[in-house]
């Protein structure tokens, strides 16, 4: 039951009031506000601050037991310059369910250390009491250089606290967006985060609260974990043998990160912390939380959790998405990424059911590094061309090389073929095609660079000089334009392959379809449609038309003309 539903009428109306007095405040100012109006009424502190989280949508918040509401009390009266062991306090760093925390400073004869002091909120529970012990003796247990480090621990004029190492970082989201990093560099940094939880659960402890402001990045890009205040221990820890692993109502959690079985009071084991690792990876790649839980009552967030089904990530890019922050030019381009792979290893890793998640976080960083590395996913369709498609994209530079000499290959023989009786015009093709395959690909020859590698772009480039120096037939040359254009398209050099497809006379299909692409990847969607519609569609084949009318209704989208695109 929340604090709202135990107030009288009376307590109610007082709530409101304060309620609306303080909505427009920041987080700071909301609580010294109440500290002065609520005095010592906790219970109608409380109730205040449970509007307010339901009204800014402070899921991430950690709901705790006690009251089963966004506990944020009363702060401890301790001022700079005030002492607690050998540590001086310098400034309050923010507060959770179970404790304050404060900048300090070790400035003794031996040492000057800043460090991180937890103090211990005198008015908790005994299973509170309890858990803040748990997360001193989990954090003793476990020794990484991802982890915030225990320093020391003790108890002075009756307050318990413990002293942490300090973590000068940002949250992880916010890092990623300042540093404007890539895909492939957000999943590198939360592969990162992965090891470290991994870690954790090879030594039987799972986190619980895995959210963005529990995920440090330092000033050298290294992930630090903190905030074991709900974790749980698979094992008995020493000193832990009467300490509740799950609280009466429900364990403690943070509603937006939190797993299905978190509100029923399942099992806790790790599949809790793949499940808000999925939901991590998931915002990293979108900027989107996977559920908008925003002004939801406790009881529709555990409905939506339980029950809803989050789009997959490549649906949820739209027009509010900051591409900057990807180094992206369009929409298209972050879908694209997303759509597939990705996709399918978020969408696994949050499966309500957590017998049908990823086994082990191990097995989650393995799918990411075969990502990245272009190779099958464990949870893709088995199917040859997925194998192919992947094989490809990690032999992309020689792909593009080989399907550039086949595609001209097989262009020569389907000319002579052709023109059988043209036997002189068949010749010249051959000769033509041949010679420009042989004077362009010589120079990625190591014999012939003294072992120096030539890169694709520099063999197209050497290409392209040999297409525009050369007298070539105008079909060749139109041909050996068309396939150069497409092998830049490839590559994303978007403005090289439009430069290339300007050149060539004989504007057919195949041309206006490859500017069309080139257009709608480069977000020129208006100049892609304006293509299109020179094109006469019952002049296509069947699978023209498709590609046609496929390309068509995309575009339409993009351009919010939603009824056409569906027509």
């Amino acid at each position: 039951m929340s604090i709202l539903q135990q107030l009288n009428p009376e307590e109610y109306k007082q709530a409101k009031q304060l309620f609306a007095q303080v909505l427009e405040l920041d987080d700071e100012r909301i609580h010294t506000f109440l500290q002065q109006k609520c005095k010592k009424n906790t219970k109608l502190y409380q109730a205040v601050l449970e509007l307010v989280a339901v009204e800014k949508g402070k899921s991430d918040f950690t709901l705790t037991p006690q009251g089963q509401t966004f506990e944020k009390v009363f702060k401890h009266s301790i001022e700079k310059g005030s002492r607690i062991g050998k540590y001086s306090i310098q400034s309050h760093l923010g507060s959770g369910g179970m404790g304050d925390v404060y900048l300090a400073h070790r400035d003794d004869q031996e040492i000057y250390q800043q460090v991180a002091v937890k103090i211990l909120k005198n008015k908790l529970n005994k299973s509170a009491f309890e858990r803040f012990q748990t997360e001193k003796r989990v954090l003793a247990h476990l020794e990484h250089s991802g982890i915030a480090r225990l320093i020391d621990a003790g108890t002075q004029d009756g307050l318990t606290y413990y002293v942490m190492e300090y973590i000068q970082g940002v949250p992880i989201d916010d890092y990623c967006q300042q540093q404007q990093l890539n895909i492939k560099q957000r999943i590198a940094l939360f592969i990162q985060v992965c090891e470290i939880v991994s870690f954790a659960h090879a030594n039987l402890i799972v986190h619980r609260d895995l959210k963005p402001q529990n995920i440090l990045v330092n000033e050298k890009g290294q992930i630090k974990l903190v905030d074991f205040g709900i974790a749980k221990s698979l094992q008995l820890l020493p000193g832990t043998d009467n300490i509740q692993q799950t609280m009466e109502g429900f364990s403690a959690l943070t509603p937006q990160y939190a797993a299905p079985e978190q509100f029923k009071n399942g099992i806790i084991g790790i599949s809790c912390d793949i499940y808000a690792l999925g939901l991590l990876l998931y915002e990293l790649l979108t900027t989107k939380k996977a559920q908008d839980l925003a002004g939801m009552s406790l009881s529709e967030i555990e409905q939506s959790i339980c029950t809803n089904i989050p789009a997959s990530p490549s649906k949820r890019i739209n027009n509010q998405i900051d591409l900057l922050a990807f180094k992206l030019k369009t929409n298209s381009q972050l879908k694209k990424q997303l759509k597939g792979d990705l996709d399918n290893i978020i969408n696994h890793a949050i499966k309500k059911e957590p017998k049908n998640r990823y086994k082990s976080v191990d097995d989650l960083v393995k799918d990411l590094k075969n990502y990245l590395q272009s190779r099958p996913i464990s949870i893709s369709n088995k199917q040859l061309s997925y194998k192919v498609t992947k094989f490809l994209q990690r032999n992309k530079l020689a792909t593009i090389a080989t399907t550039t000499i086949v595609g001209l290959i097989l262009f020569a023989s389907y000319a002579i073929v052709q023109q059988k009786n043209k036997a002189i015009a068949e010749k010249q093709i051959a000769e033509q095609v041949s010679s420009f395959l042989v004077s362009t690909f010589k120079n990625a020859d190591p014999s012939k660079t003294l072992g120096e590698k030539i890169t694709a772009k520099e063999i197209l480039a050497e290409g392209v000089r040999q297409i525009n120096n050369k007298d070539y037939d105008s079909t060749v040359k139109d041909q050996l334009l068309t396939t150069m254009a497409e092998v830049y398209y490839e590559l994303s050099e978007f403005d090289k392959s439009l430069d290339l497809l300007a050149k060539i006379n004989n504007q057919n299909i195949q041309t206006k379809l490859t500017k069309v692409n080139v257009y709608k990847e480069n977000g020129k969607s208006k100049q892609a449609l304006q293509i299109l519609a020179t094109i006469n569609i019952e002049n296509l084949k069947r699978k023209e038309q498709l590609t046609f009318r496929m390309l068509k209704a995309q575009l339409l989208h993009i351009e919010d003309d939603y009824l056409e695109a569906e027509k």
